[in-house]
């Protein structure tokens, strides 16, 4: 209880946690670093890059409402799970020379798809194993999977990272994925950049919206 006259501190501000870096943390960093390990094709490093640009457009999780995990998290492999709890309280850095063994890379293909298609816009969904191959959709339909920051989209490539890397290990009396791969790989790809594209529209709406705002309060002519 303060005592009377004495002068009440004022409580602490949030807004350094709604101010973007200016340069990218050491967490992503490190994170682009290791999902670039491994040569997994050009289609893998244009899905890492447009990851990076869209970590840099969400301000890496620090803007609110950004830093959240992906949705239908029950159904992602557990092995980000484990593999995130050898490093909490890192402040997001991973541990990368821990990441687990992944004995069969086939089924853990099919647990990753299957996350993949659950977490999707309703216009994406299909009966197929895989989502609808539509990526131009409604204004704020990707807005549940822009997710960032060290529990966000890098968790999806991550474990995406892994599948592919799992492919060089397979042994010959276990089934071959590498053509599921392939094409989960472009149809993330093909979503990354749509998502990234709906952010650049938004901030191009919001930024011509109050130039018209500026326009009608101070009668502006053009």
């Amino acid at each position: 209880m303060n005592s009377i006259g004495a002068v009440q501190q004022p409580a602490p501000s949030n807004d350094k946690e709604n101010i973007p870096p200016e340069e990218p943390p050491v967490w992503a960093l490190l994170a682009k670093d290791n999902l670039l390990t491994r040569d997994l094709g050009v289609d893998w490093v244009e899905c890492v890059n447009l990851w990076f640009k869209i970590e840099g457009k969400l301000g890496y999780g620090v803007v609110s409402g950004t830093r959240n995990a992906l949705p239908q998290t029950r159904l992602r492999p557990e092995e980000w799970h484990k593999f995130a709890l050898k490093a909490r309280g890192s402040g997001g850095v991973r541990k990368y020379e821990a990441q687990p063994t992944i004995s069969d890379s086939a089924e853990y293909g099919i647990s990753l798809v299957k996350w993949w298609h659950a977490m999707q816009p309703d216009d994406r969904q299909s009966a197929d194993a895989m989502p609808e191959a539509t990526y131009f959709l409604p204004d704020g339909a990707w807005n549940s999977l822009l997710k960032a920051g060290p529990n966000g989209l890098i968790s999806l490539l991550t474990l995406s990272a892994w599948w592919g890397q799992a492919l060089f290990s397979r042994t010959q009396w276990q089934d071959n994925s590498a053509e599921q791969w392939i094409i989960f790989k472009a149809d993330l790809k093909l979503t990354l950049q749509a998502m990234f594209d709906s952010i650049v529209h938004a901030s191009e709406f919001l930024r011509s919206s109050y130039y018209f705002f500026l326009c009608v309060l101070f009668d502006w002519s053009t």
